[in-house]
Formats: C-alpha cells, sequence, structure tokens
C-alpha cells in the first residue's frame, strides 16, 4: 500500500506498548501534559483492525463528506455497544499509559454526515453531548478541550456559537491550533469565544509536506495581540503535523507562549533576540542580516486554511507538477498568476540570501546547528523560487496554447527550472536530514526493523499528500516528472500543437511508471552523497543565486 495509511509497524504490539510506558512516563516527570483522546477516534490516522470490524460488525455513521474506507469510519454511535467501545478506548489507555486529567476530542472531524447541512449539524452535537455526558459521569472536573480542526473545516461561526451555548466553561475549554487562518469569515475572532469562554492560542503553521521555514507573521501577530490581552486565553501551543519543523517558528512560540510583548510579537523586533540566542557573537551581525533578507521570502508560504481561496495549493505544488499541469481549470490558472504576481518582489530577494548564505557557511563548518540552518533557509529559498517559476511556466504555456506568440519566454522558463532542479538536489544532498535512505539506516541500527519497512518509507513518502523535501525523490522522481512535462512541452511548441496536457491520454501512465522505478528499486540506489554535496554547497548556493537573479 503507497500510502500515508500504509502502517507496517517497525516494532512488535507488545515492544510499543512498553515504550508508550516509558514516553508518557518521561513526560509526566517532567510536568508535561498529555491530552487523553475521548470520542469517536477512528478516522485514517487510527483506523479500525478489521478484526475488529469482523467481530463486531458495528455499521457506521452516514457519511457525505471524509474517508470511505470502512476501517476510517466512524462506528455508530446511536447503538450503546459502540459508543462504550470508544470509551474503553480512552479508559484503558488511562488505566495502561495516562492519567485522567486532561482531555481531548475532535468530534466528528474531517466529515460530514449528511448532505443537508441542518442535519449534519445536529449529528456533531449529537455527538458531543453523548461523549460528554459520558465522560463527566466518571470524570465530572477534569478540563475537557475541543479542537477547533473540524471547526476550520466545516463549521460556520454561528454553528460554532451554538455549540459553546450547550458547554460548561468550568471544566471545558476551545483549544484553537488555527488562529492563523486566513479566513476572514470563519476565525476564532468570530466565535464568540474572546473575553467569554476560556480558550488556547494556536498555531497549525504545517501540514505534513511543508517542512520548510514559513509563517504568516503579520497575521500572527494581530490574532496575538487579540490573545495577550484576552484574560480568557489560557495559553498558546504550536500544533504542526511536521516532525523537522521550523526553527523559527519554534522559537517564537516559545518566548510569546511566556510573555507575548509588543516587541516579542512582531517578527522584526523579535530576530535579534533569536539570533543573539542561536549563534556565536561573532556571527550575529552577518546571520542577522541573512534573517532580515529572507523574512519577505518565508513570508511567501504559510499555512493556509480552509476556505481561504489559495487552499488548493496547500501541498507543496513544486513536488505534485501533475497537479499544476493536468488540464488545469481558468480559475486555477488565474490564482496562480495572482499569487506569482503578488509575490513578485519577494522573489527578488532570493538571490540575496543565497549569496549571503555561501559566504556565510565557511563560518558554519564546525557548527552543525549554524550550518543546518543554512541549509533550511537554502532549500526554503529553492522550493519558493521553484514554485514561482512552475506556476510562471502554467500559465505561460496556457496563454501560449490561446494563441499568445511567446514560445521563447516559455523555451527560458524551462531551461531555467531544470537548473533549478539540478542546484535543489544539490542543497538537500549536503545534508543527512533529508535522506529517506539515511534514516532507515539509522532505524536498522538501533534495533530491529519490520522487513517491509523499506517500502513503507517509500510510500509513506511519494503518495501525493506527503511529497515534501526527501532527496531520494527530488533525484528519482521531481526533476524525472518535469523532464517528461517540459519535453512534451517542447514537442508541442516545435510541432505548433496549441493544447493543455490530459493525463488521461498516456502521461498518466508515463507518471506513475516514474514512481514505479522509484519505488521497486532498492532505496540505497537513490541515496546521497552527503561528502560531495557539502564539499560543493558554497558553489551550489552561488550557482542558484546566480540563476535566481535572472527571474523576472
Amino acid at each position: 500500500m503507497r500510502s500515508y495509511t500504509d502502517l507496517a509497524p517497525d516494532w512488535n504490539l507488545k515492544y510499543r506498548g512498553k515504550l508508550r510506558k516509558k514516553v508518557l512516563k518521561y513526560a509526566f516527570d517532567r510536568d508535561l501534559m498529555h491530552p487523553e483522546d475521548i470520542g469517536t477516534v477512528t478516522h485514517w490516522y487510527t483506523p479500525t483492525p478489521r478484526e475488529f470490524l469482523e467481530h463486531e460488525k458495528p455499521g457506521f455513521l452516514p457519511q457525505s463528506v471524509g474517508n470511505s474506507e470502512d476501517i476510517h469510519l466512524v462506528w455508530d454511535i446511536r447503538r450503546e455497544r459502540n459508543l462504550q467501545n470508544y470509551l474503553k478506548l480512552t479508559y484503558t489507555h488511562i488505566e495502561n499509559y495516562g492519567k485522567a486529567d486532561l482531555f481531548h476530542t475532535i468530534g466528528l472531524a474531517e466529515r460530514r454526515c449528511f448532505k443537508d447541512l441542518r442535519k449534519n449539524h445536529e449529528m456533531k452535537l449529537y455527538t458531543y453531548r453523548r461523549f460528554i455526558s459520558r465522560l463527566r459521569e466518571r470524570y465530572p472536573n477534569a478540563p475537557l478541550m475541543i479542537a477547533s480542526w473540524d471547526f476550520a473545516m466545516h463549521w460556520t461561526a454561528d454553528e460554532i456559537k451554538t455549540l459553546l451555548k450547550e458547554l460548561n466553561p468550568g471544566n471545558t475549554l476551545v483549544l484553537d491550533y488555527t488562529a492563523e487562518t486566513g479566513n476572514l469569515e470563519n476565525n476564532f475572532t468570530r466565535w464568540g469565544i474572546t473575553g467569554e469562554f476560556p480558550w488556547i492560542f494556536g498555531i497549525f503553521h504545517a501540514y505534513e509536506p511543508n517542512s520548510d521555514i514559513r509563517g504568516n507573521y503579520d497575521m500572527i501577530r494581530q490574532r496575538l495581540e487579540i490573545a495577550a490581552g484576552d484574560p480568557m486565553c489560557k495559553g498558546m501551543v504550536m500544533w504542526p503535523e511536521t516532525s523537522h519543523s521550523d526553527t523559527l517558528m519554534l522559537e517564537y512560540t516559545g518566548a510569546n507562549s511566556w510573555s507575548p510583548t509588543p516587541e516579542k510579537r512582531d517578527i522584526n523586533s523579535f530576530l535579534p533576540e533569536f539570533v543573539s540566542g542561536r549563534y556565536p557573537a561573532e556571527r550575529f551581525s552577518a546571520m542577522l542580516k541573512i534573517w532580515q533578507t529572507f523574512l519577505p521570502v518565508l513570508a511567501m508560504r504559510h499555512f493556509i486554511g480552509p476556505g481561504e481561496k489559495y487552499y488548493f495549493f496547500y501541498q507543496e505544488l513544486q513536488f505534485q507538477i501533475s497537479k499544476i499541469f493536468d488540464t488545469p481549470e481558468k480559475i486555477i490558472l488565474q490564482l496562480e498568476e495572482e499569487f506569482t504576481s503578488s509575490c513578485r518582489e519577494n522573489v527578488k530577494n532570493i538571490p540575496a540570501v543565497l549569496s549571503l548564505l555561501a559566504a556565510e557557511l565557511p563560518f558554519a563548518a564546525e557548527d552543525e546547528l549554524h550550518r543546518r540552518d543554512i541549509t533550511d533557509i537554502a532549500r526554503s529559498c529553492a522550493g519558493r523560487l521553484l514554485l514561482y517559476e512552475l506556476f510562471s511556466l502554467a500559465f505561460a504555456y496556457d496563454k501560449w496554447c490561446n494563441g499568445t506568440d511567446n514560445s521563447g519566454s516559455i523555451m527560458e522558463l524551462i531551461g531555467r527550472i531544470r537548473k533549478i532542479y539540478v542546484y535543489f538536489t544539490g542543497i538537500l544532498e549536503s545534508s543527512p536530514d533529508y535522506s529517506i535512505y539515511l534514516s532507515l539506516k539509522q532505524f536498522q541500527e538501533k534495533h530491529p526493523c519490520n522487513r517491509e519497512l523499506e517500502s513503507s518509507l517509500k510510500g509513506n513518502a511519494e503518495n501525493s499528500y506527503c511529497r515534501s523535501w526527501q532527496f531520494e525523490l527530488m533525484k528519482s522522481l521531481y526533476a524525472r516528472e518535469f523532464e517528461l512535462i517540459s519535453s512534451n512541452i517542447e514537442e508541442n511548441l516545435r510541432t505548433g500543437v496549441r493544447k493543455q496536457f490530459s493525463f488521461k491520454e498516456g502521461l498518466a501512465e508515463q507518471i506513475r511508471k516514474i514512481a514505479d522505478d522509484f519505488h521497486f528499486s532498492p532505496l540505497k540506489n537513490h541515496a546521497p552523497d552527503i561528502e560531495k554535496g557539502q564539499k560543493e554547497l558554497q558553489n551550489t548556493l552561488a550557482g542558484l543565486a546566480a540563476l535566481a537573479a535572472q527571474v523576472r
């Protein structure tokens, strides 16, 4: 199964249970909290074992939107036995691993039961009532956090207000980890919680593919100012899907969760504090200049929540080339052109950032953290540059298909993008952080592993949702997929065939073959040469800087 749902375990169930117990004890010994999940916890990331479905035959709640496979569906909680089985999962975890000090529920997340919105809303309210009433019978005073993810996806502000009227502010709080969303119609400022209901301010920051340096700091500053002045706001969290997350955002969140002063809320005034605490004193000025020059580039990408007009590219579409060129809708092309136009000035900073990084690299030779930051900033620049150029190519080619004589600029774009892929690959090859193969080797050196682990890791990485900054994919999938698309564009330009691509007409099979070539060959065949990458990194950065200076 080549998907994010390939959950082939690295260790057996018994060992994983022991490991979980040790991890949670480690956390509790350090005064960390672990919220206990309660509610309809079956989802794509927590599938129901088929053995359970075959034995229990629980039946499912109706579903009009959401994951459709039976192992991902919600058991029909209108049946008492199903409700009790869900509760048993929570209580068993408490008895064996956790504590009944704090609970968390996401409700009927990422799904709609009925197309009729009124009926759907009633079912969601019913679900909250059922679980909260049972929780209070057993734990009347333990705090319960109501997660905001489903609010951002499938609720309206008025619907959220109706739910809040049913909740007890004495033992319940709203955990809003989508506070930086650009959806102006549906965010915490419209829910009636500020000054009225206990809540937590949270930054979602990143989906699984978004492990670069990013952030909507202007929006966060404005929203954080509201939270900082609200006595009903009880804390601040960062809730990214990524494991290799953004150092700047982590430090910013840590500083503002304790003391959200105006100086710390503003990213420009926060940067000197961040830089002085992170690098040797003699590198302060150089690194501060790098970060300040990088800020406009950083601002090009941030969390895009449901309901926002750019939501279609919440993923890293520079790694999803078929989604850019497969008979794109006019509205998508217009939004891509609008996005690139809005970012044109930001892109102009990229050559300067890369040049400064190349000059700084020798001073970071013996400092792993310093060098890692240079690589992180560099790959973030490369990702934005590639996305900008691919979008530019998409709407330039569309204009050619509709009669514009711009074949020269299209060929220029193709030539530049090919070189970007080469430099981008070189950046990722300079660090083991971005290698699937080297991660696999670390696993295998530390513990006996499931023999299917290599296949699982490849499937987890190459599926359409999780494609990200992996060296092996950049080398063996992304660049090859672009070569396929660009060669087709060149052929159409040569023959005068003015038509968009339809992946149903043969290209999809060729794209699939590229993925198959990667998946069914050993990871070792695609592995990076870290020593070579590090040796060439300075020239790689300088070369990409010179190329970026050509971008219009």
